[in-house]
């Protein structure tokens, strides 16, 4: 199997296998116990902390372990919006953001706060203009993604930073999910975000060559629309099968043995229709016939050139099936 949906979740490193397991097993006990076990797990985990702090470069309060990307925003829009609600009730976000915050801040409403969704270009990026226009006396909350988890774009996030510190009494929030790695506890998650880090510009270089590699090859296939920028996050590759419903070609290609997706794993099941690619100003068929390819550091460019065939195949089985239909014949 050639597992090329590494943004919804990517296999762990064996080294963070082994860290969990470790941990698991000798390290069980809760944290927040008087006795010496819990006393070794508190240690543990505050050097878990502090190793995280460091390879992040802030300071160790400022950590917070959650059990994922959807609760850890969740938890800072929500705390956000509640404890600061005297100063204002208004909160500008994007139209692509991920569900775990697109459906928060909407959600909010009920509750009196006003949301203002930021429009994005063709591309999917956000402009400094419309965020500053957008501000308001009553503004408390702007939540801007580092990258998108659909079609990989970048936002300016250090610019839209610096723009929000002219305003001390607006929270800023980034979900950077897709900007790092993904893991399981909190010790093999510092593990991993090492490994991760150590090897940066190494996976950049690689993601960089396989991603212009599946792009070129991606070209040569008739009736495929390429939805993600040049300048996107070179680890996520959106496409659309135009006419043809993405549920078939990914059920074709796991039977070829190559594991793609549709958008977003939390919202695959949601919806036909790509709210990112409407945003993005995509016509109605380009939208509901999206498809994510999504690459790790183990992926390989055999690995590529193999699915780009396996693509074309299922590409040309399910249009000549499609005119049969049509036809009749």
């Amino acid at each position: 199997m050639i597992y090329l949906d590494n943004s919804a979740t990517t296999k762990p490193d064996d080294t963070v296998i082994e860290s969990f397991k470790k941990v698991s097993q000798q390290y069980f006990a809760n944290p927040s116990s008087i006795h010496k076990a819990g006393a070794d797990v508190e240690k543990l985990q505050t050097a878990a902390r502090n190793q995280a702090a460091q390879l992040l470069d802030v300071k160790p309060k400022e950590i917070i372990f959650t059990s994922g990307g959807t609760e850890g925003n969740n938890l800072a829009i929500k705390g956000t919006a509640l404890q600061y609600q005297q100063r204002g009730k208004h909160i500008i976000t994007t139209e692509i953001e991920h569900a775990s915050v697109y459906e928060t801040v909407k959600s909010l409403e009920q509750f009196g706060f006003e949301v203002t969704l930021l429009p994005v270009d063709q591309d999917g990026h956000v402009k400094l203009e419309d965020l500053k226009k957008s501000i308001r006396d009553d503004t408390i909350l702007v939540s801007v993604m580092c990258v998108n988890n659909e079609i990989g774009t970048v936002q300016p996030i250090k610019e839209i930073g610096k723009l929000i510190k002219n305003y001390p009494k607006i929270a800023f929030h980034v979900d950077a999910v897709q900007a790092i790695g993904k893991v399981a506890g909190n010790v093999s998650l510092v593990r991993a975000l090492r490994l991760t880090k150590s090897k940066e510009k190494e996976n950049q270089v690689l993601f960089n060559e396989l991603n212009k590699q599946l792009r070129e090859g991606l070209k040569e296939i008739p009736g495929i629309n390429i939805n993600s920028p040049l300048n996107a996050a070179k680890h996520i590759m959106h496409i659309s099968a135009n006419g043809l419903k993405p549920e078939t070609v990914i059920h074709d290609l796991f039977e070829k043995g190559f594991v793609i997706s549709t958008q977003s794993a939390c919202s695959s099941k949601a919806s036909d229709k790509s709210r990112v690619l409407i945003a993005c100003g995509k016509s109605d068929e380009i939208a509901t016939s999206g498809l994510r390819i999504s690459l790790s550091h183990t992926t390989t460019t055999e690995e590529i050139n193999n699915f780009i065939d396996a693509l074309s195949d299922t590409i040309n089985i399910l249009r000549e099936l499609l005119e049969v239909d049509k036809h009749g014949i």
